[in-house]
């Protein structure tokens, strides 16, 4: 598969300017008021360019922001990572529970607020493991 090396920045009146690398195919630029405007025509510039594959070429993209900003957005991204991360193994630790409780004989009605969620959240975690029909846990 054909790949481009894309550069993504903003200039000064606020428009994203994309350019592929000049070793890939020298002078093939374009500009847009959104990142996504400045992907899709990039791929403009790259099938007006006669490049090989442009509409299904893989595009390496690097988006240059200013240090402060790029450090911003990279401690927003680190925490969705460890969001996601964390909500796995409470899912999994909550899935757990309710287990535990169901062999105690605690009805799905009666964990749900145990564990601070809607009995309805308690069935769907469930779901698929039997217990949702009887109205027990698990």
């Amino acid at each position: 598969m054909t790949k481009y090396h894309v550069r993504f920045e903003l200039d000064e009146e606020g428009w994203w300017v994309a350019s592929v690398a000049r070793d890939e195919v020298y002078g093939c630029h374009t500009q847009a008021r959104t990142l996504g405007q400045a992907r899709r025509r990039i791929r403009w510039a790259l099938d007006a360019a006669e490049a090989k594959d442009a509409h299904t070429a893989e595009l390496i993209e690097e988006v240059v922001l200013p240090r402060e900003m790029q450090k911003q957005v990279d401690v927003v991204n680190k925490m969705r990572s460890e969001e996601e991360s964390l909500r796995s193994k409470l899912s999994t630790e909550t899935r757990r529970v309710i287990e535990s409780l169901a062999k105690a004989n605690i009805r799905l009605r009666d964990a749900a607020p145990l564990l601070g969620m809607s009995h309805q959240r308690v069935h769907q975690l469930t779901a698929g493991k039997g217990g949702g029909k009887k109205g027990r846990a698990a």
